[in-house]
C-alpha cells in the first residue's frame, strides 16, 4: 500500500456532497477513490472513444451507400412512372388497340375527337 500523505484541501460544498454520496468508509477513503478511478479510467476512456470514432466512421460509410441506393431507386422510381404515364396515355388515344383497357358500356371513349397533331406530354 502506498504511503499516504496528509493535506489540507479548501473544496466547494457541491464537490464535498458528491464526494460523501461515494462508497467508502471515509472523505479521505472516498475521495481517492475517486482521483484514482479517475487516473485509471483515463487510458479505458481513450479506447471506448476510439472505439466509437471506429463505429461512426463505419456508419458514415454505410450511410453514404445507402443514400446512393436512395438515389438510384428513385430515378428508377421516376422513369417507371414515365413509363407507366406513357402507356396510359398511348392506351387513352388508341383504346382499340391489344392490350387496351374496355371503356364502360354506354360511355364515350375518352377523348374522342383531339386533334391530330396532339402530342404526348410525357415523352
Amino acid at each position: 500500500m502506498e504511503k499516504m500523505i496528509q493535506k489540507s484541501v479548501r473544496i466547494p460544498s457541491s464537490l464535498v456532497y458528491y464526494v460523501n454520496s461515494q462508497l467508502g468508509d471515509d472523505f479521505s477513503k472516498k475521495l481517492v477513490a475517486i482521483l484514482v478511478e479517475y487516473r485509471d479510467g483515463d487510458v479505458e476512456r481513450r479506447l471506448m472513444l476510439q472505439r466509437y470514432d471506429e463505429q461512426l466512421a463505419e456508419r458514415r460509410v454505410r450511410l453514404s451507400r445507402l443514400l446512393d441506393d436512395i438515389g438510384v431507386l428513385s430515378r428508377i422510381h421516376g422513369r417507371v412512372l414515365d413509363l407507366v404515364h406513357e402507356v396510359e396515355f398511348a392506351e387513352l388515344l388508341a383504346p382499340d388497340c391489344p392490350g387496351s383497357p374496355e371503356p364502360p358500356p354506354g360511355q364515350p371513349l375518352p377523348f374522342a375527337g383531339l386533334p391530330d397533331d396532339l402530342e404526348m406530354p410525357f415523352v
